[in-house]
């Protein structure tokens, strides 16, 4: 993939039925040894009743890197941690380190015959040349490449044992604040796909719809594994423009300039992709429907033979919180009795009642931060044009 910058990577998204074809694919395109990871994002909120085996809740994501030995992939979390006790050695300058063997261990790809292009003399100190040696005397192989060992000698220790010079490689900590990305991306973390659905339906108040849309939490946490500041992303499927969304909120988290190009040659490319963007950037304005699930009950042989209790349970439910929502919904859908509370709201009304319930706002600052919401939206504008330095390719088996 020779548009893809060397610290690059590439995300796609898709199901069980092409999982594997994929993968055999994205092996064959980028090499098997640049494989990242495949991650499962929990898609559902709940289960299909309708399911005739299993009720799918997960999507896939694979992730390769266009060079494994040179990827930007950032660790999660806060990077104000100190670091651990391990990291016992200092560089001189206060950055701490600790050593970690170069030569491969354990696993298929230690050895010569696995690995032979990770089979090659070391200079040591004393002008020895050194090769990978497992313990049984067999040849070995290296963590890294020729090419990486020559752009990272900086990052090389020599140490001087009974069988001779051992070369080792730093681990900074700098580099290991925070922890690793798991494999699995939960929907409480990143949405679900009927948070997809909310999302579009408040940016264009229910007059667009879109089948298969991606919540802006999961863009977004590939935005922060696998991007800087300065990073272009692609999105060849752009599909309802999540992903340029999602671009727009990481510059504005962190003053990044990240720039977006998105791809769709849909007829709903104008209506659905670019409007979408043309509001993000703008502000738009909202009313619609917030819905609060009340009640919702398997229907069975035995409580449709207690159907007077059932009717009787739902009449309460509907005097208890009436005057709550402008309407009580009750409906049967895949073998389950739902009650659901509807009421008209406006984006000041969203914004609102997240600020109360984070205990941000009391009633009398509540036009101050109404104000400032309008004033945030006219001061919205496209990301900065400038020179990036990484960047992240993305494809859909659904466009998002």
């Amino acid at each position: 993939m020779p548009e893809l910058h060397f610290k690059g990577s590439f995300w796609m998204t898709l199901d069980d039925n092409e999982i594997h074809r994929a993968r055999a694919m994205m092996d064959e395109i980028f090499g098997e040894e640049n494989f990242l990871g495949s991650v499962v994002w929990e898609k559902a909120d709940s289960p299909r009743m309708d399911a005739d085996y299993f009720s799918t809740s997960h999507d896939y994501l694979l992730a390769y890197a266009k060079d494994k030995e040179f990827v930007h992939f950032q660790r999660l979390g806060d990077e104000d941690n100190e670091p651990p006790e391990h990291y016992n050695m200092d560089d001189g300058d206060g950055r701490k380190y600790y050593l970690k063997p170069l030569r491969a261990m354990g696993g298929q790809g230690e050895t010569r015959e696995s690995r032979p292009n990770l089979y090659f003399g070391m200079d040591a100190p004393d002008g020895t040349k050194v090769f990978p040696k497992l313990q049984d005397g067999r040849d070995g192989a290296w963590r890294w490449s020729l090419k990486k060992v020559q752009s990272e000698l900086n990052r090389i220790d020599w140490r001087e044992g009974k069988s001779g010079w051992t070369p080792y490689y730093r681990i900074y900590a700098d580099n290991n604040i925070g922890r690793p990305p798991e494999t699995i991306f939960y929907n409480t973390d990143v949405g679900s796909s009927r948070t997809a659905k909310s999302q579009i339906k408040a940016i264009f108040g229910g007059s667009a719809s879109f089948e298969t849309p991606k919540p802006i939490g999961l863009l977004e946490k590939i935005l922060d594994i696998a991007t800087t500041e300065h990073s272009i992303v692609l999105d060849s499927f752009a599909g309802s423009a999540t992903t340029g969304h999602a671009v727009l909120n990481a510059n504005k988290k962190d003053g990044g300039d990240r720039r977006f190009v998105l791809v769709e040659c849909m007829d709903y490319a104008d209506s659905i992709t670019a409007e979408r963007m043309r509001r993000v950037i703008n502000g738009y304005a909202y009313e619609g429907t917030q819905r609060e699930e009340l009640h919702r009950e398997n229907l069975t042989l035995t409580s449709l033979k207690k159907a007077d209790k059932l009717l009787e349970h739902v009449t309460s439910i509907e005097n208890l919180e009436s005057h709550r929502f402008d309407a009580i919904k009750k409906e049967v859908k895949d073998g389950e009795l739902v009650v659901t509370g509807e009421k008209k709201v406006t984006l000041a009304d969203v914004v609102r009642q997240a600020l109360h319930e984070d205990g941000f706002l009391a009633d009398d600052k509540w036009v101050v931060a109404h104000e400032m919401l309008l004033e945030n939206r006219a001061q919205t504008s496209a990301p900065r044009r400038d020179a990036a330095s990484t960047g992240i390719a993305t494809a859909r088996s659904a466009p998002t």
